[in-house]
């Protein structure tokens, strides 16, 4: 099966630094129900992209929850904006997910992390 990403203007696609990390993302719905627990993705102030098999639907809604390196506990509203679903170019498969609802201080937060954490 081939990647299913919207259109999007290439320039788009990294307005925000990116960081790989390593930690635990729990994701579901509001009630927890479906909850699954992933740990290797990268992030930015915009989103985070999981590696997983375990496919959302493109749009779906849903509630996320990780920790960074120094404490911060941080939890978003995300919508999946794309996945991709096979190993092309040399990329696991996974999804791509916006943040729709995150807090000033999670920004705040990230963006830090982001700034003394560098690939």
């Amino acid at each position: 099966m081939a990647e299913q990403h919207p259109k999007q203007d290439p320039a788009e696609k990294r307005r925000n630094h990116r960081h790989s990390v390593s930690t635990e993302f729990r994701l579901g719905d509001e009630g927890g129900v479906g909850a699954i627990i992933l740990d290797s993705a990268n992030i930015s102030t915009g989103g985070a992209f999981l590696e997983t098999e375990i496919l959302f639907e493109i749009g779906e809604e849903l509630d996320i929850h990780f920790a960074l390196d120094g404490g911060l506990e941080v939890t978003a509203h995300g919508r999946i904006a794309w996945v991709k679903t096979d190993h092309s170019g040399g990329l696991p498969p996974g999804m791509g997910i916006q943040f729709v609802d995150l807090s000033d201080e999670a920004k705040v937060g990230i963006h830090e992390y982001l700034d003394h954490h560098h690939d």
